[in-house]
């Protein structure tokens, strides 16, 4: 059995055996829409009759966009799922075994990722049907069931078929813009079309017109990962379109669909009491064996918000996305302005200090692609001299992106030089230290600001200029092209003492508003009247986040003569040079 996808965002599946009339014909929500009766033209406009809906419903959009691309991704067979999880906790076990993928493989079931097929107005994403086992039919039944009008496929066989087409469930990736490409991220085999036993997925998205653009061609398009599989969902979809009849066919019914058998866990593996298995080495700490590169998630909801499709609710985050290594970053993750620093030992140790001591716990875990074996070279001419790399300074990248946020890494040239062969990624990534200007922007607190309104209405104006740090204070301050200055302090987190309200909401990179209630409502404007360089100042102090160390929200300074050209920091004082009559603010 294999599926075609089609210009007007219709499926069709085909048996091998049976060439000339599929087994369906879909889109995205609708089945058998090959198949027309009166009433289906009547509710889709048609015909125009009195039996039409009085509000205009329309059972099937007529112009859904193409579908572009197919993946049907399948999962390990009990053979191969027992070897899998026999090596959990070994040097051989590879990427971490998910309970998303234990329940698939346990139940036979795969998964379809439509690219496309969506009709206008729906939210941009990946659709993906998942589909039962296909259970043949016995052989007595086989023979002396009549054959179908083509003559090659017995109707209880095509029945067979039909029910392993029926869904099961459905989820969806939603996405910022709509997605131009996906591949998906196998285990281990590369054969499949790289959809057998896949462990994440690669999104490209098209240009967001909403960011402030990078002027080269490769840092147009975003590209996303996600942990795959999706949490398995529970809630059948219903079949808007579905016919009691195939045609061509005299007398062909479709028998209710036998839902795919549930085997027990293999080697005793125990199930939750929501029905969806749990692996022993996913509850608690990681295991030192696991891989940092991704975390098991745990079973929950999976959104399929504007997809047509009805969301699955359960329990846990939605869905896990993961960074990815800085060779191709692009989009939203393009470099802006980037700055190197050289920090004092002491310094660096606590920046670095939170990386170390939470290393594999990261709430978005790294794509996990590991490609080749690198080694340092010591031997070839002009090669470093280990013992003298070992005296240089520790230091840090600072770089500045197009999404409003400035992420920190690890650049010192020890990365290089041990162990043999190479463990660490280079340069590092310090994800506890970025600094993400939307969530602040969207506070209530800051919502009179010029630069929070343009945040709202245009954020392609919302363009960070320079990123300025004090090497021994670590403060940390950001110039904006729109002459705002925002100054960020480094804080040790706190622990056992952070409630709720200490805590900002974590947001994905679309920068969304956060929850009303979530932050603490605190007075903190500092008016300046007599100031002709600075309009406001805005203590931002209440709204910093304690759970993890990193740089902490400290003021925000409102200019009133436009764009800074020039800023320096020291640790003992803030340095400013403004446009104008050459004069500066300190």
């Amino acid at each position: 059995m294999f599926a075609v996808g089609h210009s007007d965002g219709c499926i069709t599946f085909w048996a091998y055996s049976e060439s000339d009339k599929p087994l369906m014909v879909r889109t995205v929500t609708h089945e058998d829409v090959n198949v027309t009766d009166a009433d289906e033209l009547f509710s889709a406009g048609a015909l125009d009759n009195h039996l039409r809906p009085k509000d205009g419903s329309v059972a099937i959009s007529a112009n859904r966009e193409p579908i572009f691309k197919l993946a049907w991704a399948s999962f390990p067979d009990q053979p191969s799922l027992k070897a899998l999880i026999a090596a959990q906790g070994t040097d051989a076990a590879g990427e971490p075994l998910t309970n998303a993928t234990m329940e698939y493989a346990e139940r036979g079931e795969t998964l379809l990722l439509v690219l496309g097929g969506q009709s206008p107005g729906e939210k941009p994403g990946i659709n993906i049907l998942q589909f039962p086992a296909y259970l043949p039919p016995p052989p007595a039944s086989v023979k002396k069931t009549p054959m179908s009008p083509s003559q090659s496929l017995p109707l209880q066989e095509r029945y067979a078929y039909r029910d392993s087409l029926a869904p099961t469930g459905s989820s969806f990736y939603p996405t910022q813009t709509p997605p131009e490409d996906f591949v998906l991220l196998p285990r281990s085999s590369p054969y499949f079309s790289l959809a057998h036993d896949p462990i994440a997925i690669i999104v490209s998205l098209t240009p967001d017109p909403t960011l402030s653009a990078v002027n080269a061609p490769q840092a147009q398009r975003t590209v996303e990962a996600w942990a795959f599989p999706p949490p398995r969902s529970t809630v059948i979809p219903p079949s808007p379109g579905r016919k009691n009849f195939v045609v061509p066919g005299d007398g062909e019914k479709i028998v209710a669909m036998t839902p795919a058998p549930v085997m027990s866990g293999p080697m005793g593996t125990p199930r939750s009491a929501s029905g969806g298995w749990r692996l022993p080495w996913t509850t608690g700490t990681p295991s030192p064996k696991t891989s940092p590169g991704l975390r098991v998630p745990t079973p929950d909801s999976f959104s399929s918000m504007g997809s047509g499709i009805p969301a699955t609710r359960s329990r846990g985050r939605a869905r896990q996305k993961l960074q990815l290594p800085s060779s191709i970053w692009s989009g939203r993750r393009g470099v802006l302005t980037s700055d190197i620093h050289s920090l004092p030992t002491p310094t660096f140790k606590r920046l670095i200090s939170w990386s170390i001591e939470h290393s594999g716990s990261a709430d978005s875990p790294r794509l996990p692609i590991h490609g080749g074996t690198a080694v340092p070279d010591l031997q070839s001419h002009g090669a470093p001299d280990p013992k003298v790399t070992k005296m240089e300074s520790y230091r840090i990248l600072i770089t500045s992106h197009p999404d409003a946020s400035i992420r920190f890494w690890d650049l010192s040239p020890h990365l290089l030089i041990l162990p043999t062969p190479l463990r660490f990624e280079y340069p590092g990534p310090l994800s506890h230290l970025t600094v993400s200007l939307g969530p602040l922007l969207s506070h209530p607190d800051l919502s009179h600001l010029p630069l929070a309104r343009l945040w709202q209405t245009d954020r392609s104006r919302v363009v960070i200029k320079s990123v300025n740090l004090a090497r021994e204070a670590l403060e940390c301050v950001v110039t904006m092209t729109t002459g705002e200055i925002i100054v960020f302090k480094f804080g040790s987190a706190k622990k056992g003492n952070v409630t709720d309200g200490d805590e900002m909401e974590e947001l994905d990179d679309e920068g969304d508003t956060p929850k009303d209630g979530y932050f603490p409502t605190v007075e903190a404007t500092v008016p300046v009247t007599e100031s002709e360089w600075v309009e406001e100042v805005l203590e931002l102090g209440h709204l910093a986040r304690w759970r993890e160390d990193g740089f902490k929200p400290v003021a925000i300074f409102t200019p009133k003569r436009g764009e800074v050209t020039s800023c320096a920091v020291s640790d003992i004082g803030l340095l400013l040079l403004f446009p104008g009559r050459g004069r500066f603010m300190s």
